[in-house]
């Protein structure tokens, strides 16, 4: 069996085992949050956040194909690499929250694309995504004192300088390293790198505004009473939460974490159950989202051929 088949066949496999646990995670919720959706009259929003959620993740797939850029030429089109990166995202739902990051890997190996660009990209990813959050997180420490003992402004600032910084450093190291030699990363100087890298990271701080203001949309439905004077903290709750999911190994797709971060967060603010409501229908949305992300990815790779 050649190389380009046994990595198609595993990605492949990682992806149907995405399908089979999003399956539980569905049967878990049961029905009566089903019910909720008709009752609450939130079919509506729940069918149209799963569309803008999809649309952003073309923003993640653009982002990954840049970064791929960054490290030469990857050797695909940007339709081959949407496909790569919609069809790994459901994989992000195994549990261990990091198999999308393998099926894209096996994926784009399977396309010719080297290890090196491929684990660069990631590295880069990771740090992009992680930064967007953390910045939009701090705003709620600003703005409204979301204070927690596991959470601070100074280590929240701290954090946006490493991660925003993290690609110039690392640049920096890899050419001077023989282990990470191999990773083929273009000698550049810090400035240069930032240049390129900031776009990629502003692109991830538009998937973040863009999703939580879908956030904001679910929790206003979700209270007796308007939240439009608490937008910010929404917003800053979402990517606070969706960044504490993102980093919990072992979570899927960060299910659990942020649900619980969220309600933590909002309890100040929202009533307990208006919360958790909230957070598990935003969840639903997310995952018909991901969805929809793969089925337009298979569309397009078949329109390809």
């Amino acid at each position: 069996m050649s190389g380009k088949r046994f990595f198609a066949i595993l990605s492949t496999a990682l992806t149907l085992a995405a399908f089979l646990f999003i399956g539980k995670l569905l049967w878990q919720y049961g029905d009566g949050v089903i019910t909720a959706l008709w009752a609450r009259g939130h079919l509506a929003l729940f069918l149209g956040g799963g569309v803008i959620y999809s649309i952003t993740g073309f923003l993640l797939a653009v982002s990954w194909y840049r970064l791929l850029r960054l490290f030469g030429n990857p050797g695909i089109s940007i339709r081959e690499s949407f496909g790569i990166y919609a069809r790994s995202q459901m994989a992000k739902y195994i549990p261990g929250n990091i198999f999308q990051f393998a099926a894209r890997h096996v994926s784009g190996r399977s396309h010719g694309i080297g290890h090196g660009p491929l684990i660069g990209s990631t590295m880069y990813e990771i740090a992009g995504i992680a930064w967007a959050a953390a910045v939009l997180g701090m705003t709620g420490f600003l703005l409204y004192r979301l204070e927690q003992p596991y959470l601070s402004l100074p280590l929240a600032a701290l954090v946006c300088a490493g991660l925003f910084l993290f690609p110039a450093i690392f640049d920096n190291i890899a050419n001077r390293v023989d282990l990470l030699k191999p990773m083929a990363i273009p000698r550049r100087k810090g400035s240069s790198i930032l240049a390129q890298i900031t776009p990629i990271y502003l692109l991830y701080i538009l998937f973040f505004l863009v999703n939580g203001g879908v956030f904001i949309m679910v929790a206003n439905s979700a209270s007796n009473s308007p939240l439009v004077s608490n937008c910010g903290l929404l917003l800053s709750v979402y990517s606070v939460s969706w960044l504490a999911g993102f980093l919990t190994p072992g979570a899927p797709g960060g299910i659990g974490v942020r649900e619980t971060v969220m309600v933590l967060l909002l309890a100040p603010s929202i009533t307990p159950p208006t919360a958790l409501f909230a957070a598990i229908f935003f969840r639903l949305i997310n995952i018909a989202g991901d969805i929809l992300l793969f089925l337009i990815s298979l569309f397009t790779s078949r329109q390809s051929r």
